[in-house]
C-alpha cells in the first residue's frame, strides 16, 4: 500500500474501527482469484486478531486460498474532490477515501464452526434478527448451511491510510465538506458524514 506521510494510519484502534465500519471486503489469493464478501473482525490472543466470514460452497477461492496467504482489502466511502472546492488555487482534482489492507492465512472450517460464524455475523450486522420470526426455521437453516463454507483469516500484517485532505488548510477542508454536504448525490452525503466523523468538516 502506498500512503503519503500525511495519510498513513499507524494506530491499530483506527484500523480496527475502519474494518468494523466497512466490513464488505475483497479477498484476493496469490493466484489473483478474488471475491467480495462481508467479514467480521474478532479479537483473540494474537497481535491483530482475525477475520471470519463465509463463502458459497461453489466458490473456487475455497480451494485456491486454502491455507494460503491472502490479501483482504477494506474500502471506505469514496468521492471525487474538485479543485474548485478549495479556497485558493492552483490545485488538481483528487479522490478522498480510506483503506485497510490485511494479509493473513486463510483457512476453511467445518460445518459446526460455519454455523457459529453465520450466527456471529448475524449478531454483528443485525442482532434483532437472531430472535425474529422472519428468520428461516431450523430445518431451512440447516439446509442452507450446506450451501456455504465458513472461513477464518489470521491477521499477520496490516496497513491503512486515510486520504481525506488532511494536509489542506482548514478553509480548503471546509470547502470540500460544504460542497459534499450540499450535494443531492447520496454518495456525496455519505462522504460528508465520513469526513465529519473524522473531524474534517471544519464547520
Amino acid at each position: 500500500m502506498y500512503a503519503a506521510a500525511s495519510d498513513k494510519v499507524e494506530d491499530f484502534a483506527i484500523m480496527k474501527q475502519l474494518m468494523m465500519q466497512f466490513p464488505f471486503a475483497q479477498i484476493i489469493d496469490s493466484s489473483l482469484n478474488a471475491s467480495s464478501v462481508p467479514v467480521v473482525w474478532q479479537n483473540d490472543e494474537s497481535r491483530y486478531g482475525h477475520l471470519i466470514g463465509h463463502l458459497a460452497a461453489g466458490n473456487s477461492l475455497l480451494e485456491t486460498a486454502q491455507q494460503q496467504r491472502c490479501l483482504v482489502i477494506f474500502q471506505s466511502n469514496d468521492h471525487y474532490i474538485s479543485p474548485n472546492w478549495y479556497e485558493k488555487g492552483p490545485a488538481v482534482p483528487t479522490w478522498n477515501y480510506a483503506s485497510v489492507h490485511v494479509w493473513g492465512t486463510f483457512n476453511t472450517v467445518n460445518d459446526e464452526q460455519t454455523e457459529q460464524i453465520l450466527k456471529e455475523q448475524i449478531q454483528c450486522f443485525e442482532p434483532e434478527l437472531v430472535s425474529s420470526s422472519k428468520m428461516a426455521d431450523e430445518q431451512v437453516q440447516q439446509s442452507l448451511l450446506h450451501s456455504i463454507v465458513g472461513f477464518t483469516l489470521s491477521i499477520e500484517q496490516i496497513r491503512a491510510k486515510k486520504k481525506l485532505g488532511q494536509h489542506r488548510s482548514d478553509a480548503d477542508q471546509k470547502g470540500v465538506y460544504q460542497n459534499l454536504l450540499h450535494s443531492s448525490e447520496p454518495n456525496s452525503q455519505a462522504m460528508a458524514q465520513f469526513l465529519a466523523r473524522n473531524g474534517m468538516d471544519k464547520g
